[in-house]
């Protein structure tokens, strides 16, 4: 029953921005169906305790009225059962991704599966909303091995946490009004170097967390639990979902604020008042911390957070803009330049990180050189060849080394940019030049490096040229790409000799759309009516984000509960 009102809901919003709907986690949870696939119930405590689990305290609020808050309190045993209950689920989800890597590393949306738990981790991995991790620059995100060493990561952190819980007395109580006071008493208890690693900060949020929200203190169990373990799951795969509380935020109130030394401790991880944030979460509206920035016209603040790491390029919701579109269509000449320069940066520091990889694997692979003809036709439409793009790729690799020629360097809107360049890849055994990524145009005779050269000129350029352009996209899809092998007029399979290899010609065929769409607006939001952070968060509770409807131009959002 839990595989199929799984699959049922998420097949209900899965033709569109391929992600799940909360609403599918709140209608399973009112049916006492999890959303994480469950194991053996006996199986969910590490130590076989038969006695009630350990309880949170509060004092009457009679008592506290006077004190103008809610005073909570949490006992050491109660924060090692939380422990252990999250190492022990954690651990099943471990022993799990190890098992079935091989599944894991082939999920595709269109795989078919009977597996409940590798059916929900299909549909978070083509999740694409709320993303704190831009999956189109770390493309092995959810391969097995990278899941495996997070996973791996937490479960470290959270054993440290119960050696230390252990060696404490159990019935000592810790006593705190507001999350800063419960960050100290965290401090206090584990120390620094736990307290600077970020999945123990992550740890310690989702606890204050669950110490703020449970209605009933004195009802600690498993059940209160399984929210906390789920926002953690998620957190290992890239996804923090939005939250009803302004103070889950403090990235976008310090934003708001124009708080700049608050924003610069936030970005490291370095503040004492709040647990953990993320550079990239985003609020119920869809906006991250860049995004608010610049809607905002904050160019100090916008370098700030580029300067930490913020993506130009990431897009919270689907059909909605990134910062750098958002830029570009309010005309924001120096913040656009920012972030044009920013994400030069970050592409040389992505490409840095795995240019060892990308020339280990070609020198593993036997030295070849092709050429690529494609073209455009139709049965139907006359001169389709003609008025449709085409062009031949020659592509020459040796050792470490990869060449590729070509024509077409692109699309402006609709109209082709052709030219003559070659890209190479100057490969191991280059000296100085090892790793270098090279644009030749040999037309103009020049030679520039794609990832470390900035020219000025030609960026001002760029930046005019962005400045004028309406706020449209493109966007290539390929569907039902199949090879055939080529036939001659009776029928035969083509066959040629090449090299001393005997190579069968192919046919590639199938369907290619350029989608050309004009950007939506983050639902438009007018933050000049709003002067404080409690209006602004009103505003995005007013507006909150999620399933798309038939109109991409709003998308609507249920909280998990």
């Amino acid at each position: 029953m839990k595989e199929n009102l799984f699959g049922k809901h998420l097949q209900e919003v899965g033709n569109h921005p391929k992600c799940i709907n909360p609403a599918t986690v709140l209608e399973l949870q009112d049916k006492n169906v999890s959303v994480i696939p469950n194991t053996n119930p006996s199986a969910t405590h590490r130590k076989n305790n038969k006695s009630d689990p350990p309880t949170l305290k509060s004092f009457n609020t009679s008592t506290l009225s006077s004190l103008g808050g809610s005073l909570r309190q949490i006992t050491i045993a109660s924060l090692a059962y939380i422990t252990e209950f999250l190492i022990t689920k954690l651990e099943e989800e471990f022993q799990f991704i190890q098992s079935n890597s091989k599944a894991v590393d082939s999920l595709q949306m269109t795989t078919n599966l009977t597996n409940s738990r590798l059916i929900t981790l299909k549909y978070i991995s083509n999740f694409q909303c709320f993303c704190i991790v831009n999956k189109k620059i770390h493309t092995n995100f959810y391969k097995a091995e990278q899941i495996l060493k997070r996973l791996e990561n937490m479960i470290n952190i959270l054993k440290s946490v119960a050696a230390q819980l252990k060696s404490e007395n159990q019935s000592r109580v810790l006593t705190f009004f507001e999350e800063a006071e419960c960050y100290k008493c965290f401090l206090k208890l584990f120390g620094q170097d736990l307290m600077s690693q970020d999945y123990f900060r992550k740890y310690g949020s989702e606890v204050w967390k669950l110490i703020r929200d449970l209605p009933r203190p004195s009802e600690l169990n498993e059940k209160s639990l399984v929210p906390m373990y789920e926002r953690i799951y998620l957190f290992i795969y890239g996804i923090s979902l939005p939250s009803p509380h302004a103070d889950d935020y403090p990235l976008h109130k310090a934003i708001f604020d124009s708080n700049l030394p608050l924003i610069r401790k936030l970005c490291t991880g370095s503040t004492s008042s709040n647990f953990y944030c993320s550079i990239e979460q985003a609020d119920p509206s869809g906006l991250t911390p860049l995004m608010l920035a610049v809607k905002l016209n904050r160019k100090d603040i916008v370098l700030i957070l580029a300067d930490h790491g913020a993506d130009p390029k990431h897009r919270c919701i689907p059909y909605t803009r990134t910062p750098m579109e958002e830029a570009i269509s309010n005309k924001q000449k120096a913040i656009l330049r920012i972030l044009l320069v920013v994400n030069h940066h970050q592409t040389v520091q992505r490409w840095d990180h795995s240019k060892a990889e990308i020339m280990d694997i070609l020198e593993k692979t036997p030295d070849f050189s092709f050429e690529i003809n494609w073209e455009c036709d139709s049965k139907y439409i006359p001169f389709v060849k003609k008025l449709t793009p085409s062009d031949t790729y020659k592509i020459y690799k040796k050792g470490s080394n990869l060449r590729m020629d070509m024509t077409l360097l692109g699309w402006n809107k609709l109209k082709l940019l052709r030219g003559n360049v070659s890209i190479v890849l100057q490969g191991r055994g280059s000296g100085k030049h090892e790793g270098q990524l090279l644009m030749i145009d040999n037309i103009q005779k020049t030679v520039s490096n794609l990832l470390t050269d900035i020219n000025l000129k030609r960026l001002d350029t760029e930046l005019e040229r962005l400045i004028k352009q309406e706020p449209y996209s493109s966007e290539v899809k390929s569907e039902n790409v199949h090879f055939d092998p080529a036939k001659n007029w009776k029928g035969d399979v083509i066959v040629q000799k090449i090299e001393n290899y005997t190579a069968v010609k192919h046919n590639a065929k199938g369907t290619f759309s350029l989608m050309y769409t004009k950007k939506n607006s983050n639902l438009n939001l007018d933050l000049t009516k709003v002067q404080t952070f409690t209006e602004y968060f009103a505003m995005c509770l007013q507006n909150q984000v999620w399933a798309a409807t038939e109109e991409p131009t709003r998308i609507y959002f249920l909280f998990l509960s």
